[in-house]
């Protein structure tokens, strides 16, 4: 029987054609059964085997021609590349299954793919090591000599990942470590030096205490520090230090060194070191963006710069945290832009709040081309006797409202400690803010003594734009509210009867939100009066003033009777949660201190 031709081959039926071809190469073994002997069946399974691994490659074959044909396979390489970049930036291997290989599966498409992704060396050039030390090795491979990315929580890295880390350091254009600080030290104290092309360096221990409590910090070596890496421009550092001296701190965009509190100074040399050298390492930074130092300043007074001002005109954050003298001392020798966002959190008492109100006037003043400040948040705690004061810019998302986020992080932060249990450290600052344009304010208190009403008017009395305020405080705020009823001069409202309210204290106050105040507590020097008989009375007499405006009270997790609620609609507009805290454990309940008999026991008949 003469065998077909390759016409016959080509226009036979496909399924004719592969059954035809295939059943002869394995006629050989078409008696084999599972009953025969089991080296019988090994040779049977090796020769199927065989045959399918031929098919298998066949059948790819036919994939890639067929594939081929796809629209998406006329596509210049270029843009495939372009594609797979843009791949890898938002889908990244992950350690969860959904998403194991991240972009890498689209080398599993077809042949095309995975060729093109191959031969991009820049495409492996992020190395994930919670792949596998494995996956790490083929990646390092496809990148060739291009430059790399080390980025890694080496707290569950196997001993041959940490070795590939040290290893390729020379390599790296980004170098990321996350981990026991031990790891870290021991990577960072083996390796060869960083090249030339580094641009980044992030070394994070998270293993270590809270940076307040005082703990050990660890000097980078020479080998890194010492010499001059024109490329760098990130370098963020938690519980190692460098030199202000150092070559390594020039040209930089974002500067990050946070340390812990020292436990034994004379072991940490950076509080050897002047305050002059802080600024003139600063001025070899003259495109810094990000500046944040914590616990890294050498001790002692801080000298006024005078004329000598340092200009940092791309700064867009600026985060210190140390002593006051360090965080009111470094600002007042800097001139940063208003659109820079300034944290400045004292870590001991600020004696002398009024050291940083000159900056304070050239920063949030210098703001023509930005949005207005919009919200003011007043913190003061005597437990703690600590006094924060935030503001938030106009954004868009508050045009128009009175609302705001408060976990968006604030575009300025003073916080301080204060031996002084009361908000007459905030005056100075509040008076050298521009609070004019203020639309909402936010205050929280917990003090030994209510404020006096002078204190109220010296803090909030710029605020002639306020609309809104919210107020959690203890004791009750009795006197904010007599401030209410007063004008920026202290005087009483009632007098006002043809002025506006400019000089009405906040005098477009529309809303007033309180929030876990107890109103059971006030007593006047006549009477034995409720907190909100004061409030009532303040009230009214603010009406007297003819430009006041009815305020729309809210009252949220307050001890409060209904009954002084529905006394309260008779002034004011009010929104009631229905909850009266402590007032509330039995409905015909009437608030006297004098409900205990002699033996201290609780007269029933009072409850």
């Amino acid at each position: 029987m003469e065998s077909p031709t390759c016409e016959e081959y080509v226009n036979s039926d496909a399924e004719a054609f592969w059954s035809a071809f295939v059943l002869p190469r394995v006629i050989l073994i078409e008696g084999t059964t599972s009953r025969h002997r089991t080296g019988s069946k090994a040779r049977a399974q090796q020769m199927l085997d065989n045959e399918l691994s031929a098919m298998h490659l066949a059948m790819c074959c036919l994939r890639t021609r067929r594939n081929a044909l796809s629209p998406i396979s006329a596509l210049p390489a270029e843009v495939l590349v372009h594609i797979f970049e843009f791949c890898a930036a938002i889908y990244p291997p992950a350690p969860y299954k959904e998403q194991h290989l991240g972009w890498i599966e689209v080398t599993h498409v077809c042949r095309l793919w995975r060729d093109t992704a191959i031969q991009l060396s820049s495409l492996w050039s992020n190395i994930y090591f919670r792949l596998g030390s494995q996956w790490a090795e083929v990646m390092l491979a496809r990148a060739k000599t291009a430059p790399i990315n080390l980025r890694k929580d080496v707290s569950v890295a196997s001993q041959r990942s940490l070795d590939l880390i040290s290893e390729h350091i020379p390599r790296a254009r980004e170098l990321s470590l996350i981990g026991p600080i031990n790891v870290i030290k021991s990577i960072i104290f083996t390796s060869p030096p960083p090249s030339e092309i580094l641009k980044a360096i992030e070394l994070r221990p998270d293993n270590v205490s809270g940076l307040d409590i005082p703990s050990t910090n660890f000097e980078l070596p020479g080998a890194i520090v010492g010499s001059r890496l024109p490329s760098l421009r990130r370098l963020a550092l938690r519980a190692f230090w460098i030199p202000w001296s150092a070559p390594i701190l020039c040209g930089l965009t974002h500067l990050e060194m946070q340390l812990h509190r020292p436990r034994n100074p004379a072991d940490d040399g950076y509080l050897n070191s002047s305050h002059e050298k802080i600024f003139c390492a600063l001025m070899n930074m003259p495109g810094l963006e990000t500046l944040i130092l914590m616990h890294c300043f050498p001790p002692g007074p801080w000298k006024d710069g005078g004329s000598d001002v340092l200009q940092l005109p791309r700064l867009k954050v600026l985060q210190l945290e140390g002593s006051s003298a360090a965080c009111f001392g470094i600002p007042k020798r800097l001139l940063v832009p208003p659109s820079c966002q300034v944290q400045l959190r004292c870590s001991d008492y600020a004696i002398h709040t009024t050291e940083i109100v000159p900056f304070l006037i050239a920063y949030a003043s210098a703001s023509a081309d930005l949005p207005l400040w919009h919200t003011l948040s007043i913190n003061a705690d005597y437990d703690r006797l600590f006094t924060r004061l935030r503001m938030w810019r106009l954004c868009d998302a508050l045009e128009g409202t009175v609302q705001f986020n408060p976990e968006t992080n604030a575009d300025l932060i003073i916080s301080f400690y204060s031996p002084e249990p009361s908000l007459g450290p905030l005056i100075p600052l509040c008076q050298a803010l521009p609070l004019r344009n203020i639309l909402t304010v936010c205050i929280d208190y917990t003090l030994v003594l209510d404020p006096e009403v002078r204190d109220w008017v010296d803090i909030l009395g710029q605020c002639k734009e306020l609309q809104a305020a919210s107020i959690s405080a203890e004791p009750a705020p009795t006197s904010f509210f007599t401030a209410l009823s007063m004008t920026t001069d202290c005087k009483p409202a009632a007098g006002l009867q043809t002025s506006g309210q400019e000089q009405l204290f906040l005098g477009k106050l529309a809303v007033l939100e309180l929030t876990d105040v107890d109103f059971r507590f006030w007593q006047s020097e006549d009477s034995g009066d409720a907190l909100h008989s004061l409030l009532i009375r303040s009230l009214t007499n603010r009406q007297r003033a003819k430009a006041a405006l009815m305020l729309d009270i809210g009252l949220l997790w307050c001890s409060i009777k209904e009954e002084w609620v529905d006394d309260l609609r008779k002034v004011a507009i009010v929104t009631w949660d229905g909850r009266e805290g402590e007032c509330g454990f039995d409905g015909d309940q009437e608030w006297d201190n004098s409900g205990e008999d002699e033996d201290g026991d609780e007269d029933e008949d009072e409850w």
